[in-house]
């Protein structure tokens, strides 16, 4: 019976200590994660400001391609 106190005590003191730093890692991968994302969203952000000026150019070359298979098709 001594045995089975002192292995449910050793459990009780383990366990928290085990689940704590479980969520302590998988809360700074999280941050980690939320941090990259943040990062391409910079990027995305860049890129379509940086081409943004290129969208007359490709809806004009999209409606000519249209047009051009309308005719030949």
């Amino acid at each position: 019976m001594e045995l089975l106190i002192t292995l449910s005590l050793v459990y009780a003191l383990v366990f928290p200590v085990a689940l704590v730093a479980s969520l302590l890692v998988i809360w700074l991968s999280l941050r980690r994660v939320a941090k990259v994302l943040a990062q391409v969203e910079a990027a995305l952000a860049t890129a379509a400001n940086e081409t943004a000026p290129l969208e007359r150019y490709l809806h004009r070359l999209h409606a000519g391609t249209r047009s051009a298979h309308e005719v030949g098709g």
